[in-house]
Order: structure tokens, then C-alpha cells, then sequence
């Protein structure tokens, strides 16, 4: 399994925190590493790379109930 940590910028950044840590489905694990103000750090343990993962984790965020409404970043 590969690791990665992914840095998702938004200005509502606990939803972030709220929807990522501890998330599982069938291609990823995810925890919340380091809050701060706009920016969340979490780690990801996953057999995608490392592009496949963003595209991954940005589609499962946009389907939330959260994501729908917000403006994010992830690099």
C-alpha cells in the first residue's frame, strides 16, 4: 500500500477535518495528520498513485454534503 499526504486548502476547513478523519471506502484510508487555519494535511493509505488518489478523494468530497457548497484546493 502506498501513503500519501494530500493537503486540502479551504476556507471551511473543519469540514474538511469532519469528512476525512477516519474515512474509508474501497480504495482508500484516510486520517487527518495537521489542522490550521485553511489548510488540512491527511494521510492516505491507498493502492492508487498519487494522481489517481487526488482525483479520488476531490470526486468523494464534491458527492458530499459538504463538498457540494465549498471551494477547495488539493495538492
Amino acid at each position: 500500500m502506498n501513503q500519501y499526504h494530500v493537503q486540502f486548502l479551504c476556507g471551511q476547513i473543519k469540514f474538511v477535518e469532519d469528512f476525512f478523519q477516519n474515512y474509508q471506502d474501497e480504495k482508500v484510508i484516510t486520517t487527518v495528520k495537521k489542522i490550521n487555519k485553511i489548510k488540512a494535511e491527511i494521510q492516505v493509505s491507498t493502492v492508487l498513485s498519487i494522481d489517481e488518489t487526488i482525483n479520488h478523494l476531490k470526486t468523494i468530497f464534491k458527492q458530499s454534503s459538504y463538498g457540494s457548497a465549498l471551494h477547495f484546493t488539493v495538492q
